[in-house]
């Protein structure tokens, strides 16, 4: 599964706790953060993860970028 990472103010975490500071920011506010989610890529990764787990990781991640 990815994850699609955005700033803080464009979470819904966030916006439902309606804090007065983490609204009305217009886009681009914080274009080094924003663009630092574009290319942020989120891989699943937990203690438990099996062997075949890793592998599927692994091999989804290369056949993604070309190497496989």
């Amino acid at each position: 599964m990815l994850t699609k990472f955005s700033t803080v103010p464009r979470q819904l975490c966030a916006k439902r706790l309606g804090h007065s500071s983490l609204r009305g920011y217009p886009d681009r506010t914080f274009p080094l953060a924003e663009r630092a989610c574009e290319l942020v890529l989120s891989l699943p990764l937990f203690p438990g993860m099996t062997a075949e787990q890793v592998n599927y990781v692994a091999t989804s991640v290369l056949e993604v970028v070309g190497k496989k």
